[in-house]
């Protein structure tokens, strides 16, 4: 196979390759529960059981998480995601785990297209989203339902890089 027959082949192959590298190494936070901040977080929080933007978003912060030890933080874009999950298939926490699952796959893929701008080498883009995708400093926020915020930043560092180096092309 000639190498200009095999760069459309990996152009192709890396996506799939990574949305299997980041099902292969989560599929089994799929059936795991709640753990033990998804109570504070996700169970007893009443703002996830409606999906009014104007609820959630001018919602004041003492109605957003309440932690363990009595705090509160207020996350709103994180709460709406939540109460997408809860319209959706109510306290099930597979629900939960598959959305942090496919956040997580989402910003493995926008970091292959990353690196395919800036390192302009499809296999070397390749390894650094592998990287990202299996990376154990992940393993917290995509197998813990808390952890979302932490997979949302992610998604938005990333998002913007993008919008970054398409404005100045780099």
């Amino acid at each position: 196979m000639s190498p200009k027959t095999a760069r459309p082949l990996l152009r192709i192959f890396s996506p799939i390759s990574l949305i299997a590298a980041c099902f292969l190494a989560y599929w089994n936070t799929l059936g795991a529960g709640f753990t033990y901040d998804a109570h504070f977080i996700v169970e007893s929080n009443l703002l996830i059981r409606s999906l009014s933007v104007i609820d959630i978003f001018s919602a004041p912060f003492w109605q957003g998480f309440v932690t363990e030890g009595g705090g509160t933080y207020y996350r709103p874009f994180t709460i709406l995601t939540y109460a997408m999950d809860f319209a959706l298939s109510g306290l099930d926490p597979y629900a939960f785990h598959l959305t942090n699952l496919l956040l997580h796959t989402g910003t493995t893929l926008l970091v292959l297209q990353l690196g395919r701008r800036l390192i302009r080498s499809e296999r070397a883009a390749l390894f650094g989203a592998i990287l990202f995708a299996v990376h154990p400093v992940h393993t917290e926020a995509v197998s813990s339902v808390a952890g979302r915020s932490d997979i949302l930043v992610g998604l938005f560092f990333v998002s913007t890089l993008l919008v970054f180096s398409a404005v100045t092309g780099l």
